[in-house]
């Protein structure tokens, strides 16, 4: 989710999904609404579809909490 690397003194409001079904693929979402200290705040969605019939895999929930590192990281190194 978007918790994933959140640096001390961030609020974060994160919301998941994930949908799938019988002949259908597996789709994981997530959105969030970061805040940094005295800064404006960053609202980030990332989506992820999967080929039919693959399942969600912990690689899966890796490449979602990727998305919002690449978000975040140029706030770090401020």
């Amino acid at each position: 989710g978007g918790r994933a690397g959140a640096p001390t003194g961030w609020r974060i409001g994160d919301k998941t999904g994930t949908g799938y079904g019988r002949g259908r693929p597996t789709r994981i979402n997530d959105i969030a609404v970061l805040w940094p200290p005295h800064r404006a705040p960053l609202v980030v969605a990332a989506f992820l579809e999967l080929p039919e019939g693959d399942a969600m895999k912990p690689e899966h929930e890796a490449v979602m909490a990727s998305a919002m590192q690449v978000v975040m990281q140029p706030f770090l190194q401020a």
